[in-house]
């Protein structure tokens, strides 16, 4: 550590703010957490993600870089590190894993369009969050872009209560028929945007493919308008 810092880490410890007790502190920050979350999951977003108008950012992980007890406290609390992105860096996405620990918090997980060509080690930004997270602890999941990540031909998410698949806006989409079979007994929230029904396609192909759906409570089904007389 640079004296500066040290001197700015010392001016920092006598300020006001600083004598607040870590569980204030937390309490604020997952304030902010709700107000400012790294993705959005509003649905008027998602056409603007699709578009790369809408790109990742810090949100509410900028309190990491105020002060030097601000981000010992985000840090230690693994209460607070509940999502992950494709559209943030690969070294934020470690250290959410990192931090959760063994956390039995909720785990949101958003694969949005990233940045084009972009790789983590040999593969995709999305492709990697699929394999390192373990579908299995995920509570939402968010799909936004031209194409659906790779995925093992059965897949098992007992957590899973929200499910959003918004894909491409240059035309009807439609889901292969491997798209796997995504057994989610927990599902309450389910969207699907911009794809052809089965029977309009022209090929076998699916919307997708929810076991059980008795479950629901929120179906939203966006299909292409032309396919639909």
């Amino acid at each position: 550590m640079s004296h500066f810092a040290i001197i700015c880490q010392q001016r920092n410890a006598e300020l006001p703010i600083s004598r607040l007790p870590p569980e204030i502190l937390c309490s604020v920050f997952h304030i902010l957490q709700e107000l400012e979350p790294i993705f959005p999951s509003d649905l008027s977003f998602y056409p603007t993600i699709l578009t790369g108008g809408l790109s990742g950012c810090l949100a509410w992980m900028k309190i990491l870089h105020v002060m030097h007890s601000w981000r010992t406290t985000a840090l230690g609390d693994a209460t607070l590190w509940t999502a992950v992105s494709s559209s943030l860096s690969r070294e934020a996405f470690e250290e959410t894993m990192r931090r959760r620990r063994d956390s039995d918090a909720p785990l949101h997980v958003d694969l949005s369009t990233s940045l084009e060509g972009a790789r983590w080690g040999n593969v995709t930004p999305r492709d990697y969050i699929v394999h390192r997270t373990g579908l299995e602890s995920i509570t939402s999941l968010q799909v936004i872009g031209r194409s659906l990540p790779l995925l093992q031909p059965r897949v098992q998410m007992a957590k899973l209560q929200s499910l959003s698949v918004h894909l491409t806006s240059d035309g009807p989409a439609t889901l292969p028929r491997e798209l796997p079979l995504i057994e989610a007994p927990a599902l309450r929230r389910l969207y699907i945007h911009n794809v052809i029904p089965c029977e309009h396609s022209g090929t076998s192909t699916r919307p997708l493919d929810v076991a059980p759906l008795n479950n629901l409570t929120h179906l939203t089904l966006s299909m292409h308008p032309d396919k639909l007389d």
